[in-house]
């Protein structure tokens, strides 16, 4: 069978006609483009900042390069780059030591054909190299101020603001910390006596938030101070606070009395006292972790409270308890005594050990990172012990050892590089590694009895008994990341473990 004829196409409307001509222009397009390159880049990023300007890894992905094609790679100061590498064959170039510190750069890729001819330039991309950290002078002088009167307890410092606080006679001084410089904010003189004799204020102690400061006296005046420097009251009738206060996560505070009972100050009134009527005097109360109340009296008796409910009590016999109890990381307690040194307990009053210090110490140890301890003698040598109480090094001074070291942080987050401060009474401070060698000493020339603080900047604060307060240079930056790496735990003196 056949067909004759004519095959008569039907007639199109102008509509599709217009639509039939579309498609064919987006299939000539796609067919003219489908093999031109395409770059992306991948780092450094358009418009990166902070970028390590000693070694540059300059990436980027492609599409539509033919194997055969080649890169220019283009770096330079202004929006044109010059050309920095020619014939690469890779997707990735890395640049090292020929870049400037805190400067903006421009970059860009070009492809090349075999022929030789660009085909293609992508996009001009920036990034900015970080600047150069000034190189630390540790141990040098960087200001000091003169108080009115002499210094008896040890500083507080307040991290979040940078504002150091410090008790001399009995004035309350606030001073603020910046970069190198330092601002006095405010003083506030107490007149608690107008005996020159009996001038003495204890150790500031901060709020959670650092807008409160309490302070006692030596009459038992618990005083609350704002921020500002105006005094708050406290409803504490009848009540002659004999130590410095423990300052719990919500605030509440716990302190002994001269009458020998353990309070906790709760809601702005008093939650519950429980008396403690055995030696001569109580230490100044702790908080571990767990929120219990630690308290040691100078008979020898180690108490632990879980709220108002004593948990247990530990009796040392014939030996009596100086300084002040700490807490490690796992909430074993540390305590110091007249004759036999350093005790050991865990959370549930079971003994652990104990180091015979060579000589008599009343200062309060420290515990840094992976729970060493650290604990300064009358004989001038500053201690190290592991957990477990076996020594590891000791430092030799040149005057006995009164006040409680700091352990800081290396800024690498690598407990080996931590750095140990210790004040002397010889007049001079350390700066020991944590092997216990020295890495550099600034010499005051008089005798220091109280533990410094370290402000955000690296600035260790030093009060001299002449008076003087001094901020000495380091690499430090804060305190170590430790259960109780300074005098009361931490530079508020809130006298709690930290959360680790």
């Amino acid at each position: 069978m056949s067909f004759h004829g004519k095959v008569v196409l039907p007639k199109l409307s102008k509509l599709c006609l217009y639509f039939l001509l579309i498609l064919l222009s987006l299939l000539i397009f796609t067919n003219a483009t489908s093999n031109v390159p395409q770059i992306t880049p991948k780092t450094p990023l358009h418009e990166a900042t902070d970028v390590a300007f000693d070694k540059v890894v300059f990436s980027w992905s492609s599409s539509g390069v033919s194997k055969d094609y080649t890169y220019i790679l283009r770096v330079g100061k202004t929006s044109n780059p010059p050309a920095l590498v020619y014939d690469l064959k890779t997707t990735t170039f890395t640049l090292s030591g020929s870049l400037e510190e805190n400067t903006k750069y421009y970059w860009q890729v070009a492809v090349v054909n075999k022929k030789g001819e660009i085909i293609y330039e992508s996009p001009v991309w920036t990034f900015t190299t970080k600047k150069l950290k000034p190189e630390i002078k540790e141990g040098v002088l960087v200001w000091k101020f003169k108080l009115d009167d002499q210094a008896t307890n040890s500083p507080a410092f307040d991290s979040k603001n940078n504002i150091l606080y410090v008790t001399a006679g009995e004035k309350l001084y606030s001073i603020g910390i910046k970069d190198t410089n330092y601002i006095l904010r405010w003083v506030l003189e107490l007149n608690t006596s107008k005996d020159v004799k009996e001038k003495w204020l204890s150790s500031p102690v901060l709020s959670n938030d650092g807008k409160s400061i309490y302070v006692t006296d030596k009459f038992g005046t618990l005083y609350k101070i704002s921020s500002d420097g105006k005094i708050l009251s406290l409803n504490l009738p009848n009540v002659n606070v004999y130590s410095m206060p423990a300052v719990s996560k919500n605030d509440s505070l716990y302190f002994t009395t001269t009458n020998k009972f353990l309070v906790a100050y709760e809601s702005n009134r008093i939650a519950w006292q429980q008396e403690l009527n055995y030696g001569t005097f109580l230490s100044n109360p702790v908080i571990n972790g767990k929120g219990n109340i630690v308290v040691t009296d100078s008979s020898g008796i180690v108490f632990v409270f879980e709220g108002k409910n004593q948990k247990w009590a530990f009796l040392l016999l014939k030996d009596e308890i100086t300084g002040n109890p700490v807490i490690d990381s796992k909430d074993n307690i540390y305590v110091l005594t007249m004759s036999n040194g350093l005790y050991s307990f865990t959370y549930d009053g079971v003994f652990r050990w104990n180091y015979k210090i060579p000589n008599f110490t009343f200062i309060t140890p420290v515990i840094g990172p992976k729970d060493i301890i650290y604990i300064g003698g009358s004989d001038g040598n500053l201690y190290s012990l592991n957990s477990e109480g076996i020594p590891s090094w000791k430092f030799k001074t040149n005057g006995p050892i009164v006040a409680s070291p700091i352990v800081a942080d290396s800024n690498d987050n690598n407990s080996n590089n931590n750095s140990i401060y210790l004040c002397s009474t010889d007049g001079t401070v350390y700066c020991l590694r944590a092997d216990g060698t020295l890495k550099w000493k600034y010499n005051i020339g008089s005798p220091i009895y109280l533990s410094p603080v370290l402000s955000s900047n690296g600035l260790l604060i030093v009060i001299a008994s002449d008076k003087n307060i001094y901020a000495i240079q380091t690499a430090s930056k804060g305190l170590a990341k430790g259960a109780w790496p300074s005098f009361r735990g931490n530079f508020s003196n809130s006298g709690r473990r930290n959360d680790l």
